[in-house]
């Protein structure tokens, strides 16, 4: 007897790109488009300013077309129909931190639409867990919520009386891939985000030592445009570039991490591009969970004089650097895709994450094709 297939699941992802516009915010919304577009039967409302309290007819017309497609109607017999006449499988937020109260609180006027309500809290740092005000954030509108941060998951899930699992960050690999002809490594080593500026100048150094393209950002907390086409020109950016620079997230601000150390998103992002990274990793078993392969993250510490001095010495070991790319790509395709991220979201919650299944094929046929045999597996 076939299989009985599983119904995919009718998703409402609520966005906030219109309200947080910075480039540090593209990662999610990656994972947004991809909920949307292919892990789910999904639609994007992505309301402006207060508009997460005003009804759906106001948010994009895009995504009233959407919900039309989905078979939820749409047409209107009087100007104020209420939200709830639409109905979700699944209702979807992500939130930068625990505090952005004007978001949680217009949660509960969108609650009844759908049968399960998650939110995804990027980040959650000690100092957040201290404060009184955590506790009255609304979470309690939600049925369980995932952290992008490890450390405190259990005490966030102590406070807020909510069933709290960790999921970390994650990349769309098959975007990152840098494909069967991959285009030429012309930039020798890119930088972007939170610098240490002995390791900056000593790549500026390297940089007109060797007659090599060092890239790095010059403008200080930029916002896009358009999030895809921003991830698009990262993507190609990193495909270009031999090494890259990665360190743990908010190195250079001990006052919010308190010492703890966490994986950002630059190193899903730069492995699976297929940089070769160097810095510092978070070194946790989680961290060795997720990459933990051979040439992971080439060690070396946060400031880093001697660092043009290693990178000529890289350069002159391609066929072990051939090795690291091979083994970073593999990995990427086989952890570290946000499909990954919602089969585990989705199994946490009890629900079955159906659609994503045929992705995680897909990735793991291009790392068997493309990796396994430069690999010798």
């Amino acid at each position: 007897m076939a299989e009985t297939e599983v119904p995919r699941l009718r998703t409402a992802v609520v966005s906030q790109r219109r309200n947080y516009d910075q480039v540090g915010f593209t990662g999610l919304y990656e994972f947004e488009d991809m909920i949307v577009s292919e892990l789910t039967d999904g639609v994007l409302l992505e309301p402006s300013g207060n508009a997460l309290s005003r009804p759906l007819h106001k948010a994009d017309r895009v995504a009233r077309s959407r919900l039309a497609q989905m078979g939820i109607g749409t047409g209107r017999k009087a100007r104020d129909r209420s939200d709830d006449d639409y109905e979700f499988d699944v209702l979807f937020l992500a939130v930068r931190n625990a505090f952005e109260v004007d978001v949680l609180d217009e949660m509960a006027h969108w609650r009844n639409r759908a049968r399960h309500t998650f939110c995804y809290v990027v980040e959650l740092w000690p100092p957040h867990l201290r404060d009184w005000k955590l506790a009255l954030q609304g979470f309690q509108l939600f049925d369980h919520v995932f952290v992008g941060l490890e450390n405190g998951v259990k005490e966030f899930e102590r406070i807020i009386g909510v069933p709290t699992t960790f999921v970390p960050p994650a990349v769309d690999a098959l975007a990152f891939h840098p494909g069967n002809p991959a285009p030429e490594r012309s930039i020798d080593v890119v930088h972007f985000g939170r610098a240490s500026n002995v390791t900056h100048r000593s790549l500026m150094d390297f940089a007109a030592r060797h007659n090599a393209y060092y890239q790095f950002g010059t403008i200080k907390d930029p916002r896009f445009v358009r999030s895809a086409d921003h991830r698009q020109q990262h993507a190609a950016l990193l495909q270009r570039s031999v090494f890259s620079i990665a360190n743990y997230a908010k190195f250079n601000s001990p006052s919010e991490t308190e010492g703890v150390r966490e994986i950002g998103y630059r190193f899903f992002e730069c492995a699976a591009a297929g940089t070769i990274m160097v810095g510092q990793g978070p070194k946790t078993e989680t961290f060795h969970n997720l990459f933990g392969y051979p040439g992971d993250i080439i060690d070396i510490e946060i400031d880093a004089r001697g660092i043009g001095e290693l990178l000529a010495e890289l350069r002159t070991q391609p066929e072990l650097l051939a090795t690291y790319r091979h083994a970073s790509l593999d990995n990427a395709l086989r952890r570290n895709d946000w499909a990954h991220r919602w089969r585990d979201m989705m199994f946490a919650a009890g629900l079955q994450a159906d659609a994503s299944t045929a992705r995680l094929d897909s990735l793991a046929a291009l790392a068997d094709r493309e990796h396994r045999p430069a690999l010798g597996a």
